[in-house]
């Protein structure tokens, strides 16, 4: 069985002896799943002779245990949904059915692993305590689980913003980042050197959609015809992307032609836009590539399709009991407020499929 205690423990010390007397790996688990409780009797039934056998298994389980929702010792959440299906009209003629989706996800860190560090005020002095965040998980208490926290891009230097931009070391068409000035290093001889540390970012938003909801709606004539589509939407959640800076053929997109979307509308002297860099961009030193902020909000027309059951005395003279001809098309379009990299939803591709079939019952 799986104990929940938390232990941080170097397993490398003991004896394969030692380290089954003591329960160190399976004690190492802080909240175990029901998928891990299942995975791990089945890993106790093969009778495992050595500790690269734990290991082994323990990488698997910190696989599927380091999941957002497993890892977290103690989390806030909150969901409301709804599920509604509604017949709008019946009748000999038309049957139109409709069914509506809709769930708000919201959820807080609350704990992590309950270790704690020292605030000071200005001055250096011990003022408080509090939990300490996992920085290097962007986990942070009081924040959702995919907060997004990184620097901010605000813009793009101008034409007229030569001096200021090289402060930065950049010139204009490269990004602008927002700088913490009191992170900033004074040198002896009074000039400042601009840093760029954990001090500058900031919480952006969170990489999880907070509210999903989908709509079908079915249309039936003459009971023979069945007309439907499906729509869905995810909203309220954000990502950060490079490709405003137009690098020169990274990842080989200018020779694949792949970069057209963000190199068409580049910045120039004579196209001073704030929505894309100029070629080759580059950030402030210690941020050369800065992730531009956008709005993943996206509403899919996901499927629409048509069937049509043929007249049972046009089929019956070759013993057919029923025939229905049908069609449909996948990923018919889709709608984003802010993002224009490929789909809003994968990031990547998002192929457009077409069907047609032909069901007979004998």
């Amino acid at each position: 069985m799986i104990n929940s205690e938390l232990k941080h423990t170097d397993f490398s010390r003991y004896t394969f002896e030692e380290f089954l007397q003591n329960d160190f790996f399976i004690s190492s688990v802080k909240y175990p799943t029901e998928e891990i409780q299942e995975f791990w009797d089945r890993f106790e039934k093969s009778t495992p002779s050595n500790i690269d056998d734990y290991f082994a298994a323990r990488e698997y389980i910190e696989t599927i245990s380091t999941s957002e929702g497993d890892l977290l010792s103690d989390q806030e959440l909150g969901e409301l949904w709804a599920d509604i299906q509604t017949t709008n009209i019946k009748n000999d003629v038309l049957e139109w059915n409709t069914t509506i989706g809709f769930s708000f996800n919201k959820n807080e860190i609350k704990h992590l692993y309950y270790e704690y560090e020292n605030v000071l005020n200005a001055q250096g002095e011990v003022i408080g305590t509090k939990e300490r965040d996992d920085i290097s998980n962007k986990w942070f208490i009081g924040q959702p689980i995919g907060a997004i926290w990184d620097y901010k891009v605000t813009g793009i230097w101008q034409k007229d913003e030569v001096e200021e931009a090289a402060k930065y070391g950049q010139r204009p068409g490269d990004p602008k980042v927002w700088n913490n000035p009191d992170n900033d290093k004074v040198n002896a001889d009074g000039s400042v050197t601009i840093v760029y540390d954990n001090d500058d970012k900031q919480f952006l938003g969170q990489s999880s959609p907070k509210v999903n909801w989908s709509m079908r709606n079915e249309f039936t004539f003459f009971k023979d015809l069945t007309f439907s589509f499906n729509i869905y939407s995810k909203m309220g959640h954000k990502s950060l992307e490079t490709d405003y800076l137009n690098k020169d053929n990274a990842g080989s997109k200018v020779t694949n032609g792949q970069n057209v979307y963000a190199k068409k509308g580049y910045w120039t002297v004579d196209n001073p836009t704030n929505e894309y860099g100029r070629l080759d961009a580059q950030g402030p030193s210690g941020v050369t590539t800065p992730g531009k902020l956008h709005n993943r909000s996206f509403i899919r027309l996901d499927n629409i399709s048509l069937a049509y059951k043929l007249p049972k005395k046009f089929i019956s003279r070759w013993s057919i009991e029923k025939a229905i001809i049908s069609g449909s098309i996948k990923n018919v379009a889709v709608w984003a407020k802010d993002w224009k990299y490929w789909d809003p939803e994968t990031g990547g591709l998002a192929p457009r499929t077409f069907n047609i079939g032909l069901t007979l019952t004998l």
